[in-house]
């Protein structure tokens, strides 16, 4: 998986090559990965959505902690990634955050 996470200056960062030990890369970089991985991340990233359709308590609990809402909810208003992603992490945000069993933990 490809978590992401939120710096304090308010910029979203991506694990990438999380096998080598794993190394941090600006979201906003997008334009410099390479073809593969970013269609893999996007992958991800809807897949990620999909598993948490239906209220599925396991997936919630575990990707919770990747794609926390404060995150998801910076990628999502940021006018500096691509419509597609954005639009992934906005699939994220409903089906995560929002159509989630009310007595879930945060």
């Amino acid at each position: 998986m490809m978590p992401v996470r939120m710096r304090n200056d308010g910029s979203v960062d991506v694990l990438m090559d999380s096998d080598q030990g794993g190394s941090w890369c600006p979201l906003t970089q997008y334009r410099k990965f390479k073809k593969e991985t970013y269609g893999y991340f996007l992958s991800l990233i809807d897949l990620s959505a999909e598993m948490c359709l239906g209220r599925n308590s396991k997936a919630l609990i575990k990707l919770q902690d990747m794609y926390s809402f404060e995150t998801v909810k910076t990628i999502v208003k940021s006018k500096d990634l691509p419509y597609e992603m954005r639009a992934l992490f906005m699939r994220i945000l409903l089906e995560m955050h929002m159509d989630r069993d009310p007595l879930l933990p945060i």
